[in-house]
C-alpha cells in the first residue's frame, strides 16, 4: 500500500511538471519579438544594409515585430532573407530572451563588368547585381559577352589566388576570339596574355620580367608586354 502511494505521488508530480512546462512554454511563445539583432560575417562590406535586412524579416507579408513567437516560422523568414540577390547565406534564430537574430553572409564580388549590362562577378563565377550602398574595389572587366563569363572567371580565379596579381591587376579587357589583355596598377604598359591557357607559365614569365625591368628602371619604357608566346616575353617599347 505504501509503495502504491509513492507511485501516485510521483505520477502527480510528473503531471504537475508537464502542466507547468506547457504553461510556461505557452506564455513564452505568446510573447512578441523583443528585439532584432542583425550581424554580418564580413566587415566593411555592406551591400545590404541593416535597414534592408530588417525589411526582409517578414512572414506572410507581416513584419516579425508584429508576430508572436508561437506564430514565427523561422525557416520561411530565413528563406525570404536568403532570396535577396546580394545575400549568399542567412541564419535566422530566436534566443530565450525573445531576440530575433539574423546572421548575414553577403556575396563576394571579384570583378565589376562594364558593358551594355553592368554587374559584378562573384567568387562563385555568377552574376551579382550592383549595390546602391557600397562599391567594391575590384578589377574592371571590359568587352565581355555573356558566353565568356566562364573564361573570364578562370582568369579572375587565378588572379585571386596570387597575392601579387590580386594587388596589381586593375582591368581585364576581352578582345575578339576571347583573347585577354590586362592593365597593371601604376604602370602605363598593357599586358596581352592571349587565350586563357598556361596561365601559371605566362605569369611566372611576367613576374621574372617585371622584377628585372623594375630593378633596371625600365618599366616606363614599355607600352605592351605580350605573354602569349609560350616561354617568351615579347616587349614593345614606347617610340622615342
Amino acid at each position: 500500500m505504501k509503495n502504491k502511494w509513492i507511485y501516485i505521488k510521483i505520477s502527480c508530480m510528473l503531471i504537475l511538471m508537464v502542466i507547468l512546462a506547457a504553461f510556461t512554454n505557452h506564455r513564452h511563445s505568446s510573447k512578441k519579438i523583443k528585439a532584432i539583432d542583425i550581424t554580418y560575417h564580413q566587415e566593411n562590406q555592406f551591400f545590404v544594409d541593416k535597414q534592408t535586412v530588417n525589411k526582409l524579416l517578414i512572414q506572410n507579408k507581416k513584419r516579425v515585430e508584429n508576430l508572436s513567437q508561437e506564430h514565427l516560422d523561422l525557416n520561411v523568414i530565413e528563406s525570404h532573407v536568403q532570396a535577396h540577390p546580394m545575400i549568399e547565406n542567412a541564419e535566422v534564430f530566436l534566443d530565450i530572451d525573445g531576440t530575433l537574430h539574423a546572421k548575414i553572409k553577403q556575396r563576394k564580388p571579384i570583378a565589376r563588368v562594364i558593358s551594355e549590362e553592368q554587374y559584378y562577378i562573384d567568387i562563385n563565377g555568377k552574376k551579382m547585381p550592383l549595390s546602391q550602398n557600397y562599391s567594391a574595389r575590384v578589377p574592371i572587366v571590359w568587352g565581355i559577352k555573356n558566353h565568356q563569363i566562364h573564361e573570364v572567371f578562370k582568369l579572375l580565379n587565378f588572379i585571386q589566388r596570387d597575392l601579387f596579381l590580386k594587388q596589381n591587376i586593375t582591368e581585364i579587357r576581352v578582345y575578339p576570339n576571347t583573347q585577354f589583355g590586362l592593365r597593371f596598377r601604376k604602370q602605363d604598359f598593357k599586358i596581352f596574355i592571349g587565350e586563357i591557357d598556361h596561365l601559371n607559365q605566362k605569369f611566372m614569365n611576367f613576374k621574372a620580367f617585371y622584377v628585372k625591368a623594375k630593378k633596371d628602371n625600365l618599366l616606363k619604357k614599355y607600352k605592351r608586354i605580350d605573354l602569349q608566346y609560350g616561354n617568351q616575353v615579347v616587349c614593345e617599347k614606347i617610340e622615342s
